[in-house]
């Protein structure tokens, strides 16, 4: 058995007025939950497609959007070499090619089926960020059910290497390691863009802050009007600034008249000599 990454497109885009969007979640309203993988005209890619076989399994991908991840499974059930792409004989497709023909064909489509969403889905930022530097010992700890060689093998993976290519293979360390990932998680305390609730309870614990030192000021106000006495004015950026200059300007007054003394001395002695 081999392993693929696919990577489609989940939100609406339009290609010569065809929508070529493709969410994993319309699989299961699919025919048998499945459907033909076309429209790929990289050569590499398509390669990879015409070598796919029954019972093998890939990683489905959402591209083109915030937040690319790995989201499911999916299992091949007809050989890509058994199927020509029919999208490349007909001129109103957007992936229409006049080299290819039924005779000829060019090009070749596997059949997928649904096979199982991911616990966790896989965020390419998250992938990334494993196989960095910046990968803590506490985060490494999250994730000890991972060996090293299995860490290294998603760093080796084409998705991390070669961005752009829509078919991938992928090694049997390196789906061990994804598939471990998808079932287990870890990670959901993480801050980082691969985890973008965690960077909203961020800021909103932030912007309670700064709701509470409000209050507190306000209050303190309270308090000082009813026993009488003038509320404290809030310190800005203004304030600070007059403040700043009225220090700044007391040694230059200071230097100033040390000077005129100086002067006023000097004039004294050149009348008396």
């Amino acid at each position: 058995m081999s392993h693929y990454l696919l990577k489609s497109e989940p939100l609406p885009r339009l290609e010569d007025g065809v929508d070529v969007s493709f969410p994993f979640s319309r699989l299961l309203t699919s025919p048998d939950q499945s459907t033909t993988w076309d429209g790929v005209r990289n050569p590499r890619a398509g390669k990879t497609l015409k070598g796919m076989k029954v019972g093998d399994e890939a990683f489905w991908y959402h591209s083109n959007t915030k937040l690319p991840e790995i989201v499911g499974v999916v299992k091949v059930t007809v050989d890509g070499e058994n199927q020509p792409d029919t999208t490349a004989f007909e001129q109103s497709s957007p992936y229409y090619d006049a080299k290819s023909s039924r005779e000829k064909p060019r090009w070749f489509m596997p059949t997928v089926k649904h096979a199982y969403p991911l616990k966790h889905s896989l965020p390419l930022s998250l992938l990334q960020h494993l196989t960095s530097s910046s990968l803590t010992p506490n985060q490494r700890q999250d994730l000890s059910y991972l060996s090293d060689t299995q860490l290294r093998s998603i760093g080796e993976m084409d998705l991390l290497r070669l961005g752009r290519l829509s078919v991938q293979t992928v090694s049997q360390e390196a789906w061990t390691a994804l598939s471990l990932m998808g079932d287990k998680g870890g990670w959901g305390e993480w801050k980082g863009k691969w985890n973008p609730g965690s960077q909203g309870k961020e800021k909103k614990a932030e912007g309670d802050g700064h709701v509470k030192v409000a209050a507190k000021r306000r209050k303190v106000d309270e308090e000082a009007e009813a026993e009488g006495a003038k509320p404290a004015a809030p310190k800005t950026s203004s304030t600070l600034g007059r403040q700043s200059k009225a220090k700044m300007a007391k040694p230059e007054s200071a230097a100033s008249s040390a000077k005129s003394d100086t002067r006023r001395k000097s004039q004294r002695i050149a009348k008396q000599q």
